[in-house]
């Protein structure tokens, strides 16, 4: 069985991600899939923030991430249902920061040894990408032995 991981943030390109991934993905009956975001503002250990209740104490804006999050998940899972897929293929994480977003989404696509890489991109100006770099000029760049996928 092959592995999909698609790397969401809640952003409007990850949606339209989404929206083209559900078109073609479901139909992949070898291709399983993993929804993937990393919490920039959240102190809780992977193990913690599986558990539906963690965070509870958190401040309000990390409890928010984390809602925001798992709301996106939700979002991308039910148009993936709804386009056919089997609610079984499909796989959630959620990852805190530690290297940075683009180092962090590579780390974890090369640890579950991921067949294709799916993000949307942003869009940054010229400047900015050159300047500082984007998360999807890092994946295309590290994310060898696999397919990549950058729907803008």
């Amino acid at each position: 069985m092959k592995l999909m991981m698609i790397a969401l943030d809640c952003t409007p390109p990850s949606l339209k991600a989404i929206h083209y991934i559900s078109e073609i993905v479901p139909h992949l009956p070898d291709m399983n899939v993993l929804l993937f975001s990393v919490a920039t503002g959240i102190h809780l250990t992977p193990e913690q923030l599986a558990i539906p209740d963690a965070g509870a104490d958190l401040p309000l804006e990390h409890q928010h991430e984390k809602a925001q999050i798992e709301a996106m998940h939700d979002l991308a899972a039910e148009k993936l249902i709804e386009k056919g897929m089997d609610p079984e293929r499909i796989k959630r994480r959620i990852k805190v920061i530690s290297r940075g977003v683009g180092r962090d989404i590579i780390d974890e696509a090369n640890a579950l040894e991921v067949d294709t890489l799916a993000i949307g991109h942003r869009g940054l100006s010229k400047v900015r990408e050159m300047l500082f770099g984007s998360v999807s000029s890092q994946i295309l760049h590290a994310g060898k032995h696999r397919a990549i996928w950058v729907i803008e």
